[in-house]
């Protein structure tokens, strides 16, 4: 069952070794990718485990200490969650009427 440990990142943002280790079982490497200041996150969206769940949200949709502190702000992660998640169903949704 899953447990309610949110971990929430941005693409593009450095990678937090912790939350690489915790998700290591579901990212792949095509999920990261190597800068010269070090690897950075390179996807949007959803991975749950039985550890919580990996929220990535787009580049510059927050400032990262905003991102901080909106995981202990619960309602209003919840609503910017909503919000990825109707994006991501409307392009799956978009694609699958381009096939």
């Amino acid at each position: 069952m899953y447990n309610n440990n949110y971990y929430v990142v941005q693409d593009g943002e450095q990678v937090d070794p912790f939350i690489k280790n915790v998700f290591s079982h579901a990212l792949e490497p095509k999920d990261f990718m190597l800068t010269k200041d070090g690897e950075r996150y390179n996807f949007v969206g959803f991975i749950y485990s039985d550890e919580g769940v990996l929220i990535s949200f787009p580049k510059h949709s927050f400032k990262i200490n905003d991102l901080k502190q909106m995981v202990k702000r619960k309602f209003e992660l919840s609503k910017y969650i909503g919000v990825l998640f109707q994006c991501i169903k409307k392009l799956l949704i978009l694609e699958m009427i381009n096939l």
